[in-house]
């Protein structure tokens, strides 16, 4: 499968209301990526010092049944070339559904089974940004 995202006509009209935005995005890339399997997550946007991006497990709670996870995003992010943003999302996802289907890596690594997931889904991770 070759990652392919949206294209970007469809959304620069929209993209004034990132919040908006990233709710789609979430929705689409959950069904067409992971089968629509991913429980709802929070997805904050945030100026964090030194934070390019975080997933924390479950970190937002209702009740012990309802506990969602948590995907920051610096807005800097935001200014991305659009491939890359959706392939920084996407990323996050799958931390997502490792979490919840898979086992998790110890926090700020990645294992084997996040790779290769990361394969499945049309994107390659690599230390250098490069195949």
């Amino acid at each position: 499968m070759t990652f392919k995202v949206l294209n970007p006509r469809f959304f620069s009209k929209v993209f004034f209301k990132p919040d908006i935005c990233i709710f789609f995005f979430f929705n689409y890339y959950n069904e067409k990526l992971f089968q629509d399997r991913l429980r709802e997550c929070l997805i904050n946007i945030s100026r964090t010092k030194g934070d390019a991006g975080s997933f924390i497990k479950e970190s937002w709670e209702r009740s012990k049944e309802d506990r969602k996870h948590e995907i920051n995003l610096h807005p800097d992010d935001l200014q991305m070339e659009t491939e890359k943003w959706h392939a920084f999302l996407v990323h996050k996802l799958a931390h997502a559904w490792q979490h919840d289907f898979g086992k998790p890596s110890r926090a700020g690594y990645h294992n084997k089974k996040w790779a290769l997931k990361m394969e499945e889904i049309g994107l390659i991770p690599s230390s250098t940004g490069k195949p």
